[in-house]
């Protein structure tokens, strides 16, 4: 996984051998996928990381090579915040690298998605509050809510991947991906899913939330 606060997303597939619910089961990783500012895709990340690189410049870690309709159609681009558009696209390689390219192998109704996120999407939140203020309430998109909500992500992840079982959004700072793979790994082991898409993504490079953490001294 890769830090939250930064502009990030990456996923992992946990998975488990079918059990009767109740019961201690083993769980494996068997996917992982990532949208980092080392790259888009997990072996830029790994391979760039393990070279020494940086994705950080000019005191950001932007994410510059992602490009979302690169990778979503225009009206799901347009639909999402930054923050669910990178959790979707690591989502599906994770999945793509746990052999589910076309279809889910398993029941819709066992299969979940956790994704943690500190802020959620903010980028969207500001960018409707600079409509409020300019252009009157009316003119605010009926879409806001759904951009800016914590579990935008992982209800994005379910619906286009039609994932029925257990499906929500952890947000607890920075430590909000780590939760969702940690709570997605309780849920497959006691019997509650036989998968979940696990991870944790963020996009919080607005202004509001710069000069808010500049001001409480987190950034250097």
């Amino acid at each position: 996984m890769t830090p939250l606060a930064t502009d990030n997303g990456a996923l992992a597939a946990p998975a488990a051998e079918r059990a009767e619910p109740g019961t201690r089961r083993r769980v494996v990783v068997t996917g992982i996928g990532a949208v980092t500012p080392l790259g888009v895709g997990a072996p830029s990340l790994i391979d760039r990381w393990r070279a020494g690189e940086s994705g950080i410049a000019d005191g950001f870690a932007r994410c510059l090579d992602f490009e979302p309709t690169d990778h979503l159609s225009r009206k799901e681009a347009r639909r999402a915040d930054r923050f669910t558009q990178l959790a979707v696209v690591a989502a599906e390689e994770a999945l793509a690298s746990a052999g589910w390219d076309s279809e889910i192998p398993l029941d819709p109704g066992r299969v979940g998605c956790v994704v943690g996120t500190g802020i959620g999407g903010l980028g969207s939140l500001e960018q409707q509050q600079d409509v409020l203020r300019d252009k009157g309430a009316k003119a605010v998109s009926p879409l806001a809510v759904p951009l800016l909500m914590g579990n935008a992500a992982a209800a994005a992840i379910a619906m286009r991947r039609g994932l029925h079982g257990p499906s929500f959004g952890v947000m607890s700072a920075c430590a909000a991906g780590a939760h969702a793979i940690g709570q997605a790994l309780r849920m497959v082991e006691q019997g509650e899913a036989d998968a979940i898409v696990a991870g944790g993504s963020e996009s919080a490079l607005a202004g509001v939330a710069i000069a808010a953490f500049a001001a409480m001294g987190a950034t250097s």
